[in-house]
């Protein structure tokens, strides 16, 4: 009589936040997937799941923490939640098929604040994306190896902890781009943001704000020669790279940082400056001229590895 092999587990799912937040997602506990939890606010216990209560960890700590419980085995994919993600179209078994699919280096739902940006292509169900959001974050087991986008940077944790999602964005679109599928049929809202300091949802510890002296500390932060959050190595960049995707006023801060040319530099280094400034400059006037009209620009479909286009593009 031959043994009953049992279901592998692909995934993980790792999600912290408030206690009575974070139950919801019990059901994830299943054969085919685990549930790694942390709770700030009280212990809570699910049943076979991994949970950790720290009152103290900002958001990026608290994931660093996830990460490293759920590395006690191997996954095809450790998928990031924050305890506020609503399914507003399809689910998270709709999202495992997909990411079993197409088997993307980093994978995400397509959510609210972006679809409403018109950051997204419509005739597309797997795009790669224009912007992220960390609400939900599908991780490939080589990504997690990479060590390069996760853990996350808790440099600057003391500020903000949106820095930190920021940087992460930043490595994700400026390294991995290509190789990022967005599915555009799996759609989640994040219903709260705390861009601004001081501005929480009730009951979080989540600690916002956004400010120019801290995006310029990022900036500078990224042009270190080795830049070592947690274990992952990163390649120098230059200061041209660092483009905030997320909010107009970021975008213009870039802009001015490339129209800034009292740094005494040679020539080729100034003329390079400078034709920097004018390619933001054309990209700054078919923002204004497209935006509006929500026209979609830089989407591209997401190639499966067989080299093949994604279907969906109508």
């Amino acid at each position: 009589m031959t043994r009953r092999s049992q279901p592998r587990t692909l995934f993980a799912y790792l999600v912290q936040g408030r206690s009575e937040m974070v139950e919801r997602f019990s059901g994830l506990q299943c054969e085919t997937s685990d549930l790694f939890f942390l709770t700030y606010d009280e212990e809570l216990k699910i049943p076979d799941a991994c949970g950790i209560y720290d009152p103290e960890v900002s958001w990026a700590g608290g994931r660093n923490k996830l990460l490293e419980l759920a590395q006690t085995r191997a996954y095809d994919y450790l998928v990031f939640l924050d305890d506020d993600v609503k399914f507003t179209l399809g689910s998270f078994s709709e999202f495992e098929r997909l990411l079993k699919r197409y088997r993307p280096y980093v994978g995400i739902p397509l959510v609210d604040e972006i679809q409403r940006s018109g950051r997204w292509c419509p005739r597309l169900d797997v795009q790669v994306p224009v912007a992220l959001d960390q609400i939900v974050q599908a991780f490939s087991s080589d990504a997690v190896k990479d060590g390069t986008l996760i853990p996350y940077s808790t440099d600057f944790d003391q500020m903000s902890w949106w820095y930190s999602c920021e940087i992460n964005q930043h490595q994700i679109l400026s390294k991995f781009r290509e190789k990022v599928a967005q599915f555009n049929s799996i759609r989640v809202t994040n219903s709260v943001h705390s861009w601004n300091e001081g501005v929480v949802a009730p009951g979080s510890s989540y600690k916002g704000g956004v400010t120019r002296e801290g995006l310029r500390e990022v900036r500078d932060f990224l042009l270190q020669d080795s830049v070592t959050p947690g274990k992952g190595p990163w390649e120098k960049l230059g200061q041209e790279d660092f483009i905030p995707q997320v909010h107009h006023h970021q975008f213009l801060a870039s802009l001015r940082g490339s129209l800034s040319l009292t740094t005494p530099v040679n020539l080729r280094k100034r003329l390079r400056k400078l034709r920097e400034a004018l390619r933001q400059l054309g990209s700054l006037l078919l923002y204004s001229l497209f935006w509006r009209k929500r026209r979609v620009l830089l989407c591209l479909p997401f190639r499966e590895r067989a080299g093949h286009d994604c279907e969906g593009g109508k």
